[in-house]
């Protein structure tokens, strides 16, 4: 069975990624699809706040990541094409990168906003980190 990551953060270029994968896989059978959703932790908060508001705060930023996947999760039920939902909450690219190499994920599909190089130099690119942590393919859409 092949395993695909898609990290789905609800955007534009998310939807463009998610509709692309259901357009390349459709009718496979021995595909399995993760849905992985990031939440950035905020983590210039520690030096302000309690560990427990803290941890309020992420268990209320995973919930929002948890109803972004169940977007994703109804455009695959529609394509019957077999699923998992993931959410954490860390830095993105990071999270991404080592979700795919825990779940064995052999292909990494997302969706890109397509800035250009030299916006993507200046603002560093979540795509762009990711390249360069995983050694799995990667499809960028646009």
């Amino acid at each position: 069975m092949q395993k695909i990551i898609i990290p789905y953060d609800g955007s534009a270029a998310a939807r463009r990624a998610l509709l692309h994968l259901v357009d390349t896989i459709k009718g496979d059978s021995d595909v399995q699809v993760h849905v992985l959703n990031v939440q950035e932790s905020p983590a210039y908060l520690d030096s302000c706040l309690d560990a427990a508001t803290i941890k309020q705060i992420e268990q209320s930023i995973a919930a929002a990541g948890r109803k972004t996947v169940l977007e994703a999760a109804e455009v695959l039920q529609q394509a019957s094409i077999p699923h998992q939902l993931h959410v954490h909450v860390g830095p993105i690219a990071e999270t991404i990168a080592q979700q795919a190499a825990v779940l064995g994920c052999k292909a990494l599909i997302m969706g890109t906003r397509g800035l250009g190089a030299f916006s993507g130099l200046l603002l560093g690119s979540v795509a762009t980190k990711v390249i360069h942590l995983v050694d799995i393919p990667i499809t960028l859409v646009k």
